[in-house]
């Protein structure tokens, strides 16, 4: 764990996940702060997530056919630090909010996939490489920063929220460029001591997205995409559940808190779990865990309750998380190998929060919140058993 390789990417998950939560954490207070109404917010938010759906797949494009993963991702935090300025001096003029939140996202919420793919490939030369670990840095480095910029913006006012995101990017920036230097060294090094190329596509793009078609890719997608419309339901709409039982914004903070560190330890132990369980083993195992994380929700009766179930966000997301990487990272197509995480976050976080988003919002507004989540329950049941019938049937997907 204290390898040169391991430190550099656990700094550079602590001040990206650090710099995301200063900003994005809190955009939705600062546009209330402003007074948007909550279509604007709406409109606001749609553009940010769509702007995150559609530069993840373009980037990690970009990054398959340049093979240049740790330039594009030190070019895309500057470009991302330096969009922090119009923000701030967009003042509440919703045009050039909404420009500029969607060019910040398109540029930093696209690294997240492509940071996770960047450890891929290093390990692939250095086995002695952690993803795990290094994201668990990157979960401590949110739960921190978000629990110190909460009071910082209570006392100092949101707008801090600018330059704070900047200098996170910034230093995330710095940490990049150090571990581009080391990772080009290492293939120089070591990858034509072992004979490997330089995995650069000879496909054109739609030969690589015909790839990723397959299914082993395909339908684990289909299922990330069920998975995610579910669980992202269940997050986003956690407000209303602590609201319901009486709890406050301080309750909500903790939440997010303890959410944040319970992955920390099963990200750190994944290693551990990949050599004796295969990565397909682990997702249905967290799958099925997803089950009793949401259906919790339901039965919670004080912001105490609803707290402590966060708890299970490590043992559920914390273990899917890096199993999905490693999955995705084992069946992908040489040269597609970067576009497929960012699919994959497209699937989840993408197109999963955008259903999830509709599908809860009508489910609340018809059944009551503890109702929406007795229904995303039943979708995650539904789901872990399609799951286990198309990877675990033979014949069906051999992954």
């Amino acid at each position: 764990g204290m390898r040169p390789e391991n430190l550099r990417f656990a700094a550079i998950q602590w001040w990206y996940w650090s710099a995301f939560g200063l900003l994005f954490t809190f955009l939705v207070a600062y546009l209330e702060y402003l007074h948007y109404s909550g279509v604007q917010i709406g409109f606001v938010m749609g553009a940010v997530s769509g702007a995150a759906m559609l530069g993840q797949p373009f980037w990690g494009i970009v990054v398959d056919r340049t093979d240049r993963i740790g330039t594009v991702v030190l070019l895309l935090l500057l470009v991302s630090a330096v969009m922090a300025l119009p923000l701030f001096l967009a003042g509440a003029r919703l045009v050039w909010i909404t420009l500029f939140a969607a060019l910040v996202s398109f540029t930093l919420q696209a690294l997240a996939p492509i940071i996770d793919a960047w450890t891929m490939h290093y390990r692939a030369l250095v086995p002695g490489v952690n993803y795990g670990l290094s994201r668990a840095v990157g979960s401590v480095g949110f739960a921190v920063t978000v629990a110190i910029a909460g009071r910082l913006y209570d006392r100092f006012g949101l707008r801090l929220m600018f330059p704070a995101y900047a200098v996170a990017a910034l230093i995330a920036a710095v940490f990049v460029a150090v571990n581009g230097r080391a990772y080009r060294a290492a293939m120089r090094r070591i990858a034509p001591a072992h004979g490997a190329q330089r995995a650069r596509p000879t496909a054109s793009v739609a030969q690589s997205l015909h790839h990723l078609l397959r299914p082993q890719v395909g339908v684990f997608l289909i299922i990330c995409l069920a998975a995610f419309s579910a669980f992202r339901a269940a997050q986003i709409f956690l407000p209303l559940l602590i609201s319901e039982v009486g709890g406050t914004n301080t309750d909500l903070g903790f939440a997010l808190s303890v959410m944040a560190i319970s992955e920390v330890p099963f990200l750190v132990l994944f290693a551990l779990v990949l050599r004796r369980l295969r990565d397909t083993d682990v997702v249905l195992i967290a799958l099925a865990l997803f089950v009793v994380r949401i259906a919790a929700h339901a039965f919670a009766a004080t912001p105490a309750f609803v707290i402590a179930i966060q708890a299970l966000q490590g043992i559920s997301f914390g273990l899917f998380l890096p199993a999905s990487v490693h999955y995705m990272n084992r069946v992908a197509p040489p040269g597609t190998k970067t576009l497929a995480q960012t699919v994959a976050a497209v699937c989840t976080f993408g197109l999963g929060s955008t259903v999830g988003s509709a599908a809860g919002g009508y489910l609340v507004e018809r059944f009551g919140v503890r109702g929406m989540y007795t229904v995303a329950s039943i979708v995650m049941i539904l789901t872990v058993a399609a799951y286990f019938v198309l990877f675990y049937r033979p014949g069906v997907v051999r992954a």
